[in-house]
């Protein structure tokens, strides 16, 4: 299949995607019709990024809403980013001392303000439904509540996202590459497996980011306080503790996942 600069043949191909090769899927929109089919697929292959006229492959679909639930591939934008880094922040700011509906919502939280940020729900990652869990009952799937499954989930469908370990920044607190709207996310003993999620909501002097989330008093229902005190901390500090993280938690791990959505 030819990758194209455009979704459309007026302009030559950039390159080839070989029969039974698998590019890197970013979304997908709608061009020139090609076999009875407008939808084009923006990906990146060997090192070029391009479109090419899904009417080649064999996905199948009905609408753009079953092709983003079934895919996960979010549609693209023709000039900005799918994400609204102002709306995602502006939710999380705005909604970071509610009361929360159950212990450990921090990823929910999070998922909110990336949806207000125009992030696309799917059939994965949605507010639809819900389950129960340790007695409580969690809105929306698994993905939309679970901070490793979020974390993969948005790996995978915007593949050109940048997950970073940040533990040693922890000594200087800066961290040049944040972003607002992006995430951090930690594992409180260094173990391998991540405890909790937080969004980058204000930037100190210094590229030191200030994050704001849910669940901050543990993750226990005995622990459960009403609601986050504080619409943001510094990502090193305990506001709990009243003390530095990794003073608190000696074998604190952070990563910072920079969202890249188009």
């Amino acid at each position: 299949m030819n990758i194209r600069s455009t979704p459309d043949t007026s302009k030559p191909s950039l390159g080839k995607i070989p029969e039974g090769a698998s590019p890197r899927f970013l979304c997908f929109t709608h061009g020139q019709w090609i076999g009875g089919v407008n939808v084009w697929f923006r990906v990146k292959y060997s090192g070029i990024t391009g479109y090419y006229a899904s009417y080649y492959d064999n996905s199948t679909y009905s609408s753009d809403a079953n092709l983003i639930g079934k895919y996960g591939i979010p549609k693209c934008t023709s000039a900005s980013p799918a994400y609204n880094r102002t709306a995602a922040v502006n939710w999380a700011l705005a909604h970071a001392k509610d009361d929360y509906p159950y212990p450990a919502a921090c990823t929910w939280f999070v998922s909110n303000a990336l949806w207000s940020g125009t992030l696309q729900r799917t059939y994965e990652w949605t507010s639809a439904g819900g389950f129960w869990d340790r007695g409580w009952y969690r809105s929306g799937t698994t993905t939309a509540q679970n901070v490793t499954l979020l974390k993969n989930y948005l790996r995978r469908v915007y593949p050109t996202s940048t997950y970073t370990n940040i533990t040693a920044n922890f000594a200087t607190n800066a961290v040049p590459a944040a972003a607002l709207g992006d995430l951090i996310l930690y594992d409180w003993t260094g173990d391998g497996v991540l405890d909790h999620a937080s969004m980058v909501t204000h930037l100190s002097p210094g590229s030191y980011p200030d994050v704001s989330e849910w669940g901050v008093y543990d993750h226990t229902v005995s622990d459960l306080s009403p609601n986050t005190p504080y619409q943001y901390r510094g990502w090193t500090w305990s506001a709990k503790y009243n003390t530095w993280l990794q003073k608190r938690y000696p074998g604190v791990k952070a990563y910072l996942l920079h969202i890249s959505a188009y």
